[in-house]
């Protein structure tokens, strides 16, 4: 799909054994990069000023990508922006009920506690499954955005 809206994409995994040379040379000559939120995003620090970042934001994360990646990607100058996963692209459908404060009021479920519980049930236990039409909308924005850097920038 992200090849139909004009991408070039290179799947890039990182493990335990990628050296940091390896991801810096990708990641350099890269005019984007997407990802869900997790440690793997924190390759953004090689992205150079202007590059698209597009974070996909799993259900009840909202606060914590904002504080890990959203804000160090605007101060690096990135085009940062979000695609934030609804309820039903969230495995967490399958576990709690849609009443459920997990799904229905995530704020109110973490209250002021962010402890190891309630860690695991959003950053562990989610999986996001992304509605593919949903996702290629904003897809066709982020290659605007990434566009316009190719064309400035080589």
């Amino acid at each position: 799909m992200l090849e139909d809206v004009g991408f070039e994409v290179i799947t890039f995994r990182p493990s335990k054994t990628t050296s940091l040379r390896e991801a810096y040379k990708l990641i350099k000559s890269s005019h984007g990069m997407i990802g869900v939120h997790g440690a793997a995003l924190t390759q953004l620090l090689f992205l150079r000023p202007g590059s698209v970042l597009v974070q996909i934001v799993p259900v009840g994360l909202g606060w914590v990508s904002k504080t890990c990646f959203e804000t160090p990607a605007k101060a690096m100058k990135l085009d940062y922006t979000e695609y934030q996963v609804n309820v039903e692209e969230s495995s967490l459908i399958e576990k709690y009920s849609r009443d459920d404060l997990v799904l229905k009021d995530p704020i109110a479920y973490r209250g002021m506690d962010w402890n190891v519980t309630k860690m695991k049930v959003y950053l562990k236990d989610q999986d996001v499954r992304l509605d593919v039409n949903r996702f290629r909308k904003h897809m066709n924005e982020a290659y605007k955005k990434a566009k316009s850097f190719m064309d400035l920038n080589g």
